[in-house]
């Protein structure tokens, strides 16, 4: 990754420069991915999260609950992703990830730290 002094131009020390630091970035942002994957598999209670993540837990916790009672009364409705997007309102972007991507599908088990909540 040396430049050569000859036949270099500034544009190519700064191409290599913004290459390096966006391979930092990726890097970072990996390595914080992992610390929450791991983070959750340890299965660490509510009370080592900080306000955001408690408020985005709770939420999830709420629409999903939400999400299984209306699941139940769209079950014979002619569309139901339609009657389930209704009935959810606001929520409705949580359907797909409170079934699992599986239209229709039961509603998926919650993350152990929103019992702690």
């Amino acid at each position: 990754m040396m430049v050569e002094r000859e036949g270099a131009t500034m544009f190519d020390v700064l191409n290599l420069l913004l290459d390096l630091a966006v391979k930092v970035l990726w890097a970072t942002a990996i390595l914080l991915l992992a610390l929450v994957v791991l983070a959750l598999f340890r299965g660490e209670d509510a009370r080592g999260l900080d306000g955001a993540t408690k408020l985005a837990l709770c939420r999830q916790a709420a629409a999903c609950k939400r999400y299984s009672e209306v699941r139940e009364q769209c079950a014979t409705a002619g569309s139901f992703k339609t009657c389930a997007r209704i009935k959810m309102g606001d929520d409705a972007h949580w359907n797909d990830i409170c079934s699992g991507n599986v239209e229709g599908g039961p509603a998926l088990p919650l993350p152990p730290q929103t019992e702690a909540l």
